[in-house]
């Protein structure tokens, strides 16, 4: 086995991720960066051949990385749950936006036609199912789900288990606060700060480059929740949206908060 320590970046989308990356880069040449950024980059790979990177980032199942959890420092980035939730939407609709007509109709950009293109309160409440299941996934306690389960898909798995049908949430929340203490860092998008401090002792920078707390990559429009909540309702979301908006965030609120021992965000 390789015994050079690794960085593992489990990253969740909308928290800063990829200026987080940028950053990680520095630590390690090209060829020592893991290209697999998503699940099904990783499938082809052997154990020995993921073993050979220093660096591992991406929207990765948690559980696809086992192989390499004792030499390797793994961590996260969390944000609020509704600023995740709100600056995740109006990210999909913003790229929806920017396609043209063609491209707006390729399968694979049905989620960001539906975010640009769907009332709010059907978007969030109802929908078609295929639609419905990939907002779920994406969106309902998004954290309680992925760390609870280790892996992106995690919220169906878990429904469907005995566990979950007779313990329900209470029990899912915490699966999901003990599998997180076991990471070696869990960070709020305001604390880059500290990770940045706790890679630079770990690790030697093989390039320079910005801190990690001045470097942007792929930022959105900076608004505050606040903001987002009225852009909702001036696009035509009603009481329907906002309490769909409060259920998905519930649990994750309980988690973050519970890590970060601050106050939930509610609406």
């Amino acid at each position: 086995m390789n015994t050079k320590l690794k960085i593992v970046f489990l990253h969740i989308p909308k928290t800063a991720g990829q200026s987080v990356h940028a950053y990680l880069s520095r630590f390690a040449t090209s060829e020592e960066i893991c290209p697999a950024r998503v699940n099904h980059m990783l499938y082809g790979m052997s154990i020995s051949e993921l073993d050979n990177y220093k660096l591992i980032s991406g929207h990765l199942d948690w559980s696809l990385l086992d192989c390499i959890s004792q030499n390797a420092f793994i961590f996260t980035v969390l944000r609020q749950p509704v600023d995740r939730i709100l600056s995740f939407y109006f990210y999909l609709r913003k790229k929806a936006s920017e396609m043209d007509a063609a491209s707006l109709e390729l399968p694979s950009n049905a989620g960001m036609k539906a975010a640009l293109k769907m009332p709010c309160d059907e978007y969030f409440a109802s929908g078609p199912s295929k639609l419905r299941k990939f907002i779920d996934d994406h969106y309902d306690n998004f954290y309680m789900y992925y760390f609870a389960g280790r892996t992106y898909d995690a919220r169906g798995k878990l429904h469907s288990t005995e566990e979950f049908s007779t313990k329900g949430y209470d029990w899912c929340l915490q699966n999901a606060i003990s599998n997180l203490s076991k990471l070696n860092g869990v960070y709020d998008v305001s604390q880059l700060d500290a990770l940045q401090k706790d890679i630079e002792s770990r690790f030697e920078p093989v390039k320079l480059g910005k801190p990690l707390v001045t470097t942007r990559v792929n930022v959105g429009d900076e608004h505050s929740s606040q903001d987002r909540l009225l852009a909702l309702e001036k696009i035509g979301a009603t009481k329907i949206t906002f309490d769909r908006i409060e259920a998905m965030t519930r649990w994750d609120n309980l988690l973050f908060d519970h890590i970060f021992k601050s106050r939930p965000q509610t609406l």
